[in-house]
């Protein structure tokens, strides 16, 4: 079988890994390709050798001749299965259909900060649309699932609810080893550290984080913040640790591959 992904991009982030576990684990049975529509690729750190085959594509600046490349695309790769990945790969699931893809899967793995308040409503017709081109949506949350049916009115056996899953045990390593990285850290054996890894995007709501911390550190003078990634909040989580006396208590370590 072969299977074409298709993300609006395949940068360092909690989708991507998603992608990358599925295709090692699968890419013995599969013949897996991706097309990122921003040619960015820096998550196939996480791939396999040799389990994925990366499409280029240059997205045309004018809309007409961006369907017409996608489109031209999709026929050149004739995916026995294509999976589309979020709001900004939904055009591949229409322009699926027309090159005569049978069997469509989209994931769903929530929305923008331009939608973080509320949805557009531009954007909800199109949603209304192309989520019922799709064989199957696969969202990520209860929120999301009832959300594609009460609003969008999918029926419930075209939606599968598949909750992102963390191995703790990843985590937990030896003593030896959490010692040794506290103390490159600089953190002392009396520190709380409260870490978070992901992107620095304002989607995530680190004026929340950070207020929340602000009470912790003012409680509980062993408390640390740790914050793992890169974005383009970094200059203003920064200002705002500055702003709230923080900054010597507040970590950025940048983005890590491992």
């Amino acid at each position: 079988m072969n299977i074409l992904h298709i993300v609006p991009s395949f940068g360092l982030g909690g989708m991507e890994k998603i992608i990358c576990s599925i295709i090692n684990a699968t890419g013995h049975e599969y013949e897996h390709a991706l097309l990122a529509l921003d040619n960015k690729h820096d998550a196939v750190i996480w791939l396999r050798e040799g389990t994925v085959r990366l499409v280029e594509f240059c997205k045309s600046a004018g809309r007409v001749a961006f369907f017409r490349a996608l489109y031209h695309a999709l026929t050149a790769a004739k995916p026995d299965l294509l999976m589309t990945y979020n709001w900004g790969a939904t055009d591949a699931i229409w322009l699926g259909r027309l090159s005569g893809v049978h069997h469509i899967i989209h994931s769903e793995h929530g929305f923008n900060v331009d939608e973080a308040a509320a949805l557009l409503w531009q954007r909800d017709l199109i949603r209304f649309v192309v989520y019922r081109l799709a064989s199957k949506t696969v969202v990520v949350s209860h929120e999301l699932s009832h959300m594609l049916q009460h609003r969008f009115g999918l029926r419930k056996h075209k939606i599968a609810f598949i909750p992102n899953g963390i191995n703790t045990c990843f985590y937990d390593q030896e003593d030896a080893a959490r010692e040794s990285m506290r103390t490159a850290l600089h953190y002392k054996r009396t520190h709380f550290v409260i870490g978070f890894a992901g992107r620095l995007d304002p989607v995530k709501n680190f004026d929340l984080l950070i207020n929340i911390f602000a009470c912790c550190a003012d409680k509980e003078a062993t408390c640390q913040l740790l914050l793992i990634g890169d974005g383009p909040e970094t200059v203003r989580i920064t200002r705002l640790c500055k702003e709230k006396n923080l900054h010597d208590r507040v970590l950025f370590v940048g983005q890590q591959a491992e």
